[in-house]
């Protein structure tokens, strides 16, 4: 569905179809999220590795990558 999603274009000039398809895209994206946050979730519990600490360890790489501010 992301390939025939175009997201090039203001949401002021989508049609119904194109909005529908941003939506079903959005669902796609949330189910995948809840797959990666529950494996997240069962490799914390069974290697006893804290999720927010190998954030914090993260955070300089990504804002050196200009993904957060």
């Amino acid at each position: 569905m992301i390939k025939k999603v175009c997201l090039a274009k203001p949401p002021s000039t989508l049609d119904a179809y194109e909005k529908e398809s941003v939506l079903t895209m959005m669902d796609e994206l949330l189910d995948a999220r809840i797959h990666i946050d529950n494996l997240l979730m069962q490799v914390q519990i069974e290697y006893k590795v804290s999720i927010k600490e190998r954030i914090k360890s993260l955070i300089p790489r990504w804002k050196a990558k200009g993904w957060l501010a």
